[in-house]
Parts: structure tokens; C-alpha cells; sequence
């Protein structure tokens, strides 16, 4: 058990360092790209985690952070 906990997690850990290394070439829209008339969106077609207050994605800026 402790075997498959530890390969959990390095997995874990080996896909937020692949996504932090590729962020700038992944087809995300800029951390900080407003668009207004989706602010507080939810999760959905307008992104993965939603829209902040100012429109902006809150997957890209997870992301690029």
C-alpha cells in the first residue's frame, strides 16, 4: 500500500511540474487577459476552474503561478 501511495504521489507531483514547464506553449489565455463580460463564470466552456471578479481564468492563472 505504501508502494502505490508513494507512485500516487510522485505522479501527482511529475504533472504539476510538467505543467508548470510547458505553461508558456499549453493553449491557455494569458494570467492576466481580462474579459468583463464573463466575470465569476463557473466552471464550464468559459474554463476549467471558472473566471475570477475581473474576468480573468483561473486555470491559467493556477497554472503560470
Amino acid at each position: 500500500m505504501r508502494r502505490l501511495n508513494l507512485w500516487a504521489g510522485a505522479a501527482i507531483v511529475a504533472a504539476l511540474i510538467a505543467a508548470a514547464v510547458l505553461s508558456p506553449i499549453l493553449p491557455l489565455s494569458g494570467p492576466y487577459e481580462q474579459r468583463l463580460e464573463t466575470r465569476l463564470a463557473p466552471p464550464g466552456e468559459n474554463g476549467w476552474l471558472g473566471r475570477d471578479s475581473k474576468g480573468r481564468d483561473l486555470l491559467s492563472r493556477v497554472v503560470f503561478g
